[in-house]
């Protein structure tokens, strides 16, 4: 699968002119293979902070690797699930009862 390119419209970072804005990749498509250094590229030339996470491992393609990534050097932004990989299971259990 290939990200599609339209999804972040530079109109919609223009929006956000004169703030420090920083973007999660929700499918980890956006950092596979060649696919990495267009990612980058874009966050870099629109100096925008690409969002590393802390979860468990995991091949579901909604769990992004953890990447030492760094697209603006002003903004870091690290977003921690912890590393419990039964997170999913026990939310299923949850929702079952709700």
């Amino acid at each position: 699968m290939r990200p599609n390119r339209n999804c972040f419209p530079d109109s919609l970072i223009e929006c956000f002119d004169g703030y420090r804005i920083a973007i999660e990749f929700l499918n980890r498509s956006w950092t596979e293979s060649d696919q990495l250094g267009v990612t980058a590229a874009f966050c870099k030339k629109r100096r925008v902070a690409f969002v590393d996470v802390d979860a468990p491992e995991d091949s579901h393609f909604t769990v992004m690797p953890r990447l030492d990534l760094v697209t603006n050097r002003d903004l870091g932004y690290l977003r921690c699930h912890g590393r419990n990989a039964d997170w999913r299971v026990q939310l299923g259990r949850w929702a079952c009862f709700r």
